[in-house]
Formats: C-alpha cells, structure tokens, sequence
C-alpha cells in the first residue's frame, strides 16, 4: 500500500549544525531525518535523508543523520545510523566533498589495533579538521550486543580521510600517572579535534594516581594535560576522584580548563592560572570577581567568562582574561545595551569568541520595551547590537525576532555571527543567521521549501493504537511534522494537525510542533501541542482532534484553572506509557498552577477537576511532592499515576489511583510489605493500567531484588514473579530494578519479559492468563524461531523506559514481539506472533517480502 499524506514541503525545526570561517553551512533537518548543506552565497541542498543507500554500504537505508561538522574547505562530515541487510542498526562516518559521499568507516569495519575487534553501532565523531583528519570513538562491542555489554570505548584518527590509526584504548598506559586508561570519552564533543590533528579527550585511570584525567593524543603519541592529584600552580593538588574538569582546546594545543578556577596548559610551559574567585575585576569597575561559568576560548589563548561582582560599580558581567594583559571587560550589569533605548544589561549566554578575542552574546535586558539582543565586543570598545528582540526579520514572509530561546553563537575571524532565532508572527517561525552588526542574513527558514526529491518518512519513535485506529508522525525527510490518524481496518488517513496550523484557542498561535500523542478506540487523538505567536510568544498545552470536531483546545498557558482561580503556567500529557485519554475523550494531564503541580481530567470545552496537586495529604502516610508525566486513564475514568511523598514511608514513592466518586487510594508504596516478603523499595514512573482498576508493575524490593506484580486501590497485591522464583523456562528470575516490560489488558492477562539464570536460557517472555491463570513461557532465548532456520538470541529488554517498545498484549491474549534470531548471516531482526491457542508463529523477517510495497523486503522493524 502506498501512503498519500497531507505533509507540509517547508524545512522544519533544524537540528545540530556548524558554520566554517568561509560562511559555509550544514545543518541536520527536523528529527535528524535529513542533513543539508549550504555553501557560501549559494542554495541549500540535501547531501544525504532517511532511507536513501549508504554509499560503499551494500544492502544499506539510512536511518537517522547526526553530527555534522565542516572543515575549512567545505567539507562535510557526518555520522548516518543505517540499516544493513541483517535487520540491524548500524552506524558509519561519511564525508560529502560537493554533493560526492565518500564512506570513511562502519560499525562493522575490523578496528586497526584491536586483535580484529568491530568498530559497533555507537561510534562518536570528535571533530574534523581543514587537514581532513577525522576524529572518532567507538565501542569496539558486536552489532546487536545488548545494552549492558561493556564498551571498550577507544579513540582513532583517520588522517585526511584515510585507513584509521588507533590513538588510545582501555589498558594503554595513561602517561604521567603511573596508571592506566579506561572510559575513554571525547572532552568537546565533535570540536575535540584541533586543526594540529590532536584531539583532547577524558579518561579515568585505574591504578597509579587514580581519579580522573585529560589527555591529548594525536598519531604521535598521547600526552597529559592534567591528572588527579597533579600539583595546582601556587600550591596544593588537583582532586577529580569521580570526573574530568571541563574544558576548551584550541587549534595552539592549549587546554583551558577549570576546577573553580581557570587555568590554561600549554605544551612545554605546562599549567599556569589564568583567573580565580577573588581576583580583582578590571579597575574600571572595581571589586572582586567570584566566577560564575566558563564559557569559551579562543585559539589566541583567551578565556571568554561570566563573574559576579562583589564591592565595584556593578553586580557582576561578561568577561575575557588575556594572557599578558589580564581581565578585561566585555559587558556589565545595568550597563547601557546599544540601540535598546533606556534598557540595561542584566544577563549574558550564547557566548562565543574569535581567535582576535571579539565576543558575541546573547544579552537579557532589563529597564526597557526590548528585553534581548545578540551583540558583538571587540577590544575595549562598547558592543554593538547584531539583532534586537521585536524589530523584523529579514527571513521572507514577515515577523519580528524572538530570542528567548537564542541558546548559541558562533563568532567567525571575519567579524561575523552566526545564531538562531524565533520568528513572531512571521510566515517562518525560526531561522538561523549569519551576519555582522551593519548587515544580518539567514541562512534557512521554516518558511522556505525544502529541496526537490525529499522522501516521506514515517520515521516514529512510539506509535500509539486503541481498537481499529493508529497515530503517528509523518513528514517529508527534514520537514514539519503532521499528526497523522489511521484507521487500519478501512486504511483511511486524516491528518489531525500540522506544524504551522493554527491552534485554536490562543488567539491566532501556529502550532510548531507536537509532542506526546495517543489515540482512543473511538478515533480521538490527544497531543501536547507547542505553539508560537497569538497572544503569547512561545507557549504550549494540550489538544484533542476528534473525527468529528476536528482540533480543539483542552488547555494552554494561560488559561485559568477554574479550581483555584490561577493560570496554568504548564500543561502536558506523557510521551510514553498508558494512555490518559478514553473512549469518552476525556483526558488526564499534569498542569502547574501557583507554582504547584497537579493532576487534572478534562475534556475539550467542558469542565476541568483537578484531582490532587503536591502539599495534598497521601494515602499511606505523608503528602505528595512530586508526580510522574505518566498518567493513565481507563473507560470508568479512573487515574493511576506513580508519585513520590514527604513525611510518608521508606523511600517516599507509590503507585495510586484516582476513582470518580470514590477519591484516591494507595495501591502501594515504599516500606509496604511485598507479596513473598520483603518490602516495597521504589516504583517505576512507567506501567501498564487496565479498566477495572489493575495495575501491572515491575518494582524494586528492599535488598536490591525486583519482582513483577499486579494490583488494584484497596485489594492485596498479586505476586507474578520476583527475583530468585522458578522459571517455567527452567532457572530462576533475574529481577534487581524496576522495568517497563510489562503489559496487562481487560482480560486480565499479563505479559512481562524477564532475565534468568540457572538454565538452559537467558532470558523470555512470559504470560499469565486471566487472573488465576498458570506463569507460561511466551518464547526464549535458544528456543527454535518458528518459521526460521535459526534460534532466539537473547530477548531484549525496552531501552527507552516505556511499555510495549518490543512487544505488545492484545485485546483477547495474544502477543506479538519484534526480536532477533541466529540466521544464516548474523543475528536477523523478525516479528513474532502467540496465539491464544498457545502457538508461536512467524509474522515476518528481514529479508521476507512486505505486502503492498510493489516487491519491497523488510529491512527493520522496532515495534508492534
């Protein structure tokens, strides 16, 4: 079947991004589904999206983009996560020289060094510099290995491109401490990689000093820049006992780090002070400087840093200490903002500084109409003004800046600024810029189209279901979001919303984007909505579409809550776990009011009732404090939600439920005796809620063991399994913290996967039927894979925290589960169905063709 959605053609929200000193750009598109490039005084286009071949990668689809980083030549390079003809994700690292992507490695490269290790999936870019090199860590751990397989993260460069060159790995020897490496890790990010070709990374050291430590390391060898119990200039000794200080490194090799005060290393004069709490500030204002935050460095040596002031002219302000010469000032509090009329400046972030010590910033101001501004200092003059809070935008389409959510600047040796900015009732709601005082351009929009050729995606990191119907996101590969409603039974596509919609309710706000969504078995979609524009700048709250009404409000900042008289300052639904909207469309959401977080249920236009907020007193002793996103709601419109308590028992938490009528009941909290002894230690935020009250749960037990359990408000807990039982699987139970992986329906049938030990298998699924029903084995590891010439590997447990990420309970019993089995080639991703007549059964495989897709094969699949 082949899919024709209402999706918008114009660039949404962009991702990462970088800027070289030529004015070149790249950014990654909406969701990380696209990465686009824009030289200099040209157009956009795309280098790579979602579900185009890998090159040099046989068999390949990208899946998701990350990473971007361009070298002074224009370069790009860049880190695509991608499916490979086994159904597994992997990862590799790509340059685009001019629209031609030349492969560098992938996860499944045989490492240099490694006695024929693979790279693995979770490689992390470290920079690419204008020599071409490229910097990188990986894992060295098998594709499809699980989570809690130890990484031996370990450092390589690829010089200009070429056959990488391992620099440093578990084991080595960490110099200058008389101990050893491990738990390596980049120190910048992907700006670890100076144009020197070294790269400055952390690592703890077993043995010797211990502690932790910087190091740089380059195809020459690795040195130290400091270590745990080093000597501190002036007396005394560095203590890092449990991480790295933080740090800049520039293309000099100097490393500018902090421990509460700054100092810079430099090779052959090792370690001086730059700064201190204490120093005086710079004489023009006087008084001493306490340091505030460690903001950049320039490859000139200089420390761009914020400091409060104590006995001068002024509280405090934006500072740069120049080797030779001292602290210098950039810009103070209630200091006069340039072009802002009578406003003062009162904060500065988005800090960023050139290699001739020209600043750029994100000033907050006070005592005027214009409340922030993106400014520029150079030397000792006074900044000036790039771009000011109201005035217009000069992205097509109209709108004033908004800089509330300005969080960076990048400050070029030519003078210009690069920085993004919220659009205001504009055609485009965001832009990135790139300019100087006298002339500022964007660089892309949320107006503009996106190039020709981009591919739908339906790209979605949970897809909800209730009855006949799905919801889910769609968009063109880069683009905005819509909301898309399915039914599956007549195949019927409506979309519910789109970024850029109007959002009713708020006087004329776009929507922006949408976050949380669940759909009810009557079609109904609810979904958090963020909005820009109408009578607030950036707000956000909580809608429903129904089939019949289309979108309505539910509630948004601002509204007032007809339970104390108060606005809400926020209001959301979950992302993750049961569903808070029923068949009757009503909704449970989390709202603040007065500075107090509440639980309410409401539906669109009618009343809202709040059913407890923190300070409320808590069944089972003490009041609650806080209260997890998850909410769930059943058709008798009952509320189950996890909270923590003060004043109450044991560790403080609980899971709860609301009744209409019949107010709240503890089903169980912390110190509470557990069904096979023991007590209740703590409960997860996430858990599986049906309508008649029950809740399914995997919770942690006072002598770190866990177990699986079911209960109800004012009915005994019911014991499923806990750590140390028997198996059915044969073993015992590994349970020692609380999981996700438990589903339970109306049935009363519930479901959970469970690690084990003692047996012939490694972990499973498990299921009980009805509410007396006997613990029967769903599938396990080692178990023949129905359909397949192979075995079930080890069964996966959620790694993202939520229920149902790789299996699923239905309405009647049956159970279906996306896991691996051994085939012919590797491990090979498969959907699996268990029937109510107790048979496993193969739905289908990577490599199975997928009806309606004109010949297609399944590569992957993540959920069910």
């Amino acid at each position: 079947m082949l899919l024709s959605l209402d999706t918008s053609p114009l660039f949404g929200l962009p991702g990462v991004a970088d800027v070289n000193q030529a004015g070149d750009y790249a950014f990654l598109g909406n969701g990380g589904t696209a990465i686009f490039v824009r030289p200099s005084g040209g157009s956009i286009r795309r280098s790579l999206q979602t579900g185009d071949p890998v090159p040099g990668v046989p068999n390949s689809r990208t899946d998701l983009i990350g990473s971007p980083r361009l070298n002074s030549t224009g370069k790009l390079a860049f880190i695509p996560q991608l499916i490979t003809s086994n159904g597994l994700s992997q990862a590799a690292i790509l340059v685009d020289d001019g629209g031609n992507l030349q492969k560098i490695i992938t996860a499944a490269d045989i490492a240099p060094g490694t006695g024929g290790l693979i790279y693995g999936r979770n490689i992390a870019l470290g920079g690419f510099n204008n020599s071409g090199d490229i910097a990188f860590t990986a894992p060295l751990t098998p594709l499809g290995s699980l989570a809690a397989v130890p990484a031996q993260t370990t450092l390589f460069i690829s010089p200009n491109g070429g056959p990488a060159v391992r620099i440093a790995g578990p084991g080595d020897v960490a110099p200058g401490t008389g101990g050893t490496l491990t738990g390596i890790a980049l120190a910048q990010g992907s700006y670890s990689l100076n144009n020197a070709g070294e790269v400055i990374f952390r690592a703890q050291i077993v043995g010797g000093s211990g502690g932790f430590g910087l190091f740089v390391g380059s195809t020459g060898g690795v040195r130290k820049v400091v270590a745990n119990g080093d000597p501190i200039p002036g007396g005394g000794t560095f203590s890092f006992p449990t991480s790295a200080p933080s740090s800049f490194f520039n293309n000099a090799g100097q490393v500018a780090f902090t421990n509460g005060t700054f100092f810079i290393h430099s090779v052959g004069t090792g370690i001086v002070k730059a700064v201190a709490t204490g120093d005086g500030a710079p004489v023009a204002i006087g008084g001493t400087l306490t340091l505030t935050s460690f903001a950049n460095f320039s490859d000139g040596g200089v420390i761009v840093f914020t400091a409060n002031v104590t006995g001068g002219s002024t509280s405090g302000g934006l500072f740069r200490f120049v080797p030779g010469t001292g602290v210098e000032t950039v810009a103070v509090v209630n200091q006069a903002a340039p072009g802002a009329g009578s406003a003062t400046f009162s904060a500065f972030a988005a800090i960023s500084i050139n290699q001739t010590g020209r600043v750029s910033f994100r000033g907050t101001l006070t005592g005027g109409a214009i409340q922030r501004g993106i400014y520029q200092q150079s030397a000792s003059g006074n900044p000036a003004n790039v771009a000011l809070e109201g005035q217009p935008t000069t992205a097509p389409g109209g709108g004033s800046i908004l800089l509330v959510n300005a969080t960076f600047s990048k400050t070029l040796d030519d003078g210009r600024t690069y920085f993004g900015t919220d659009i205001f009732n504009g055609q485009a709601d965001y832009a990135e810029y790139l300019g100087s005082p006298a002339l500022v351009a964007p660089l892309m929009n949320t107006g503009e189209n996106l190039p020709a050729g981009s591919r739908l995606t339906l790209r979605n990191f949970s897809t909800q279901t209730a009855g006949d119907f799905l919801a889910y996101n769609a968009q063109q590969a880069g683009g905005k979001y819509s909301v898309i409603q399915q039914n599956s039974v007549t195949n019927a596509l409506t979309t519910v919303g789109m970024a850029g919609d109007i959002a009713p309710g708020t006087g004329g706000a776009k929507f922006r984007a949408s976050g949380g969504f669940y759909v009810n078995s009557v079609g109904s979609v609810v979904f958090n909505g963020l909005t820009i524009g109408g009578t607030q700048f950036l707000a956000s709250g909580v809608f429903v579409w129904t089939p019949v009404g289309g979108v309505a409000k539910l509630v948004h900042f601002g509204d007032i809550d007809p339970n104390s008289g108060a606005p809400f300052t926020s209001a959301s639904i979950g992302s993750l776990g049961p569903s808070p909207i029923n068949d009757s469309n009503q909704v449970a959401f989390r709202g603040t009011v007065l500075n107090k977080v509440g639980i309410y249920v409401g539906t669109a236009g009618g009343a809202i009732q709040r059913i407890v907020q923190n300070g409320d007193p808590a069944p089972g002793g003490g009041t609650f404090n806080t209260f997890s996103s998850t909410l769930g709601l059943n058709q008798s419109g009952q509320v189950a939600f996890q909270a923590t308590t003060t004043g109450g028992p044991g560790q403080n938490s609980g899971l709860f439920v609301h009744t209409p009528g019949g107010g709240l009941a503890k089903l169980a909290v912390s110190g509470d005796a557990a069904p096979g002894g023991g007590t209740f230690f703590s409960f997860p935020t996430t858990f599986s809620f049906n309508d008649s009250g029950e809740v399914a749960f995997i919770a942690t037990l006072n002598g770190a063991t866990a177990g699986a359990f079911v209960g109800a408000g004012g009915s005994p807990t019911q014991l499923l399994a806990r750590d140390g039982t028997a198996s059915p699987a044969g073993g015992t139970f590994v349970m020692t913290s609380s999981s996700a992986d438990i589903l339970i329906n109306n049935q009363h049938d519930v479901v959970f996967r469970s690690t084990l030990t003692g047996g012939g298998t490694d972990s499973g699924y498990f299921l009980r039927r009805g509410a007396a029903g006997q613990l029967q084995v769903v599938m396990h590891q080692g178990q023949p894979a129905p359909g397949t010439p192979g075995v079930f590997t080890t069964i996966q447990g959620s790694l993202n925290t939520f229920q149902g990420e790789f299996f699923a309970l239905g309405p009647t019993g049956e159970v279906a589960m996306t896991t691996t089995f051994q085939g012919v080639a590797g491990p090979t991703l498969g959907v699996f169905r268990y029937r109510t007549d107790n048979l496993l059964e193969k739905i289908i495989a990577r490599g199975d063709v997928v009806p309606d897709t004109a010949g297609g094969i399944l590569l992957a699949s993540s959920q069910v």
